[in-house]
């Protein structure tokens, strides 16, 4: 097997003599003496160039083709400049730098240390770049990454993309849909209002400011609502967006939907809660199964849902347990019957009754395990026991007979559960959100409605506060008889 000197292996690593000597002496490379001589096989230069060198051949010679595209590219050369704070070496190649920061903490697969290699120079933009050379052991390696990033850029500036032909705004509704997808709101904008007023073959570049305008004017002469149109506006600058960032030929500079103006939406700060009197009304018109959920509602502050798929598991013997699974928040919370009376006398009797319904007179028997149910009259004449699913019609009837159509909705009874244990300062502010399941006191405070008038009458006690009128909060006492439960 061949043995060369040091001067002959220097050639072989392509490093310099001392180098090699560094190499003996840290017992990185395996050699021989002849005498007082030192000698490599070529076995253990291989061995070495195996053991330490990161990049195969192959990115070398593609290294040397990105060359040709750098010298034809026209890149900008660095600045010269003196090295930052924090680097130890510097080496400036014209196309850019390379440098070493840090502490020698990198390691080979023999366990070696090297320090880490940084490399800097300037992209198409003129921004100066700085990256890691990740995997590279030794100021070659990292130049061999500096010059295939700048080459990167030559190739770009040599062959810049081409922006794609204008599209209609059928054909992008397509393609967003195949590629990106699509939300239900923005297909219904697409369906019920865009196409209606901008024609599915007009192209994307056509739709301007001005026309942005007529489709707003267009939508408010058929009488939508605010929010509605500041929706379908949205919608449509997505689109383009969209469109844009797949280098369609569209507009320059903004967004056309941008500079159209929005319709404000005008928030109403004042949101309706119940007062005792509206309270009893609504209660004297609710049908038999909807009457426990309200009353519930009214009581725990709990939503729509909570309420609705109430089942016995989440029932305890001293309050109400809802998992993480079922809240708004995916925070466990727990409702107490000790601070509701009124929600627990109303479970106590739904508890009475679901035990008196036999298995048989469900429809399904799986509605068991719910708290609320509902007698479902079939065409033979009988009644099966369901697990309503929503309260809609049933409850919108309620309401309009009880003349708040308009004023309240099911979320209210949340808002006003909130307003009255802030007046009545039974429960500590902390204990509230943990009840409600709100974060912070904030959520606690939008859910909190006090009025000029009864501002002024802070200091009488029990003093509904909220819609401006004289009624009284009911005592804790009171509640039970107020809801017909005994």
């Amino acid at each position: 097997m061949a043995q060369f000197k040091v001067a002959e292996a220097s050639e072989k690593l392509n490093v310099s003599r001392n180098r090699v000597y560094q190499l003996i002496k840290g017992r990185e490379i395996g050699f021989h003496l002849e005498g007082k001589e030192y000698r490599i096989s070529q076995k253990q230069i291989d061995n070495y160039l195996k053991r330490n060198e990161v990049f195969p051949q192959s990115i070398s010679k593609k290294a040397e083709e990105l060359l040709q595209i750098f010298l034809k590219g026209g890149i900008q050369m660095t600045r010269p400049g003196k090295k930052n704070q924090g680097e130890s070496k510097y080496w400036n190649f014209g196309i850019g730098n390379v440098f070493v920061k840090g502490k020698q903490r990198l390691k080979d697969k023999s366990g070696k240390k090297y320090p880490s290699y940084y490399i800097r120079y300037y992209d198409e933009s003129g921004n100066r770049q700085t990256i890691k050379a990740k995997g590279a052991f030794t100021k070659k390696q990292a130049s061999l990454i500096l010059l295939e990033e700048v080459a990167k850029i030559g190739s770009k500036r040599e062959n810049p993309v081409e922006e794609n032909h204008d599209i209609s705004l059928r054909e992008f509704w397509e393609e967003k849909r195949e590629k990106l997808g699509i939300q239900e709101n923005e297909r219904k904008a697409y369906d019920y209002s865009i196409t209606k007023f901008f024609n599915p073959d007009i192209l994307l570049s056509q739709i301007t400011v001005r026309k942005v305008d007529d489709y707003v004017i267009w939508m408010k002469e058929r009488e939508n609502a605010p929010k509605t149109i500041c929706e379908r506006l949205k919608t449509l600058r997505k689109i383009l967006n969209d469109a844009k960032e797949r280098s369609y030929n569209l507009y320059n500079g903004e967004n056309p939907v941008r500079k159209s103006q929005f319709p404000k939406v005008l928030k109403n700060g004042k949101k309706e809660i119940l007062s005792l009197e509206e309270e009893k009304r609504l209660l004297s018109y609710c049908e038999p199964h909807i009457k426990p959920i309200v009353i519930t509602a009214i009581e725990s502050g709990m939503r729509l849902n909570e309420v609705l798929n109430l089942t016995w598991d989440e029932v305890k013997e001293k309050g109400i347990r809802l998992p993480v699974q079922r809240t708004k928040d995916r925070d466990e919370r727990f409702i107490p019957f000790s601070l509701f009376p009124g929600m627990h006398k109303v479970i106590i009797e739904l508890r009475k009754q679901s035990q008196q319904i036999k298995d048989s007179e469900f429809e399904n028997k799986e509605d068991k395990k719910y708290v609320f149910l509902y007698q479902k009259p079939l065409k033979n004449g009988r009644k099966k026991w369901i697990h309503p699913t929503t309260i809609k019609r049933s409850f919108t009837n309620s309401i309009e007979k009880a003349g708040l159509e308009g004023k309240i909705t099911f979320h209210s009874f949340r808002h006003t559960m909130i307003t009255r244990e802030i007046i009545r300062d039974r429960i500590p502010t902390m204990a509230l959100n943990k009840i409600t399941g709100h974060n912070c006191f904030k959520m606690t405070e939008h859910y909190t409605h006090f009025s000029d008038k009864a501002l002024c009458q802070m200091g009488e006690s029990g003093t509904q506060i909220g819609t401006g009128k004289e009624n009284q909060i009911p005592k804790i006492s009171e509640i039970p008889s107020l809801y017909g439960v005994n």
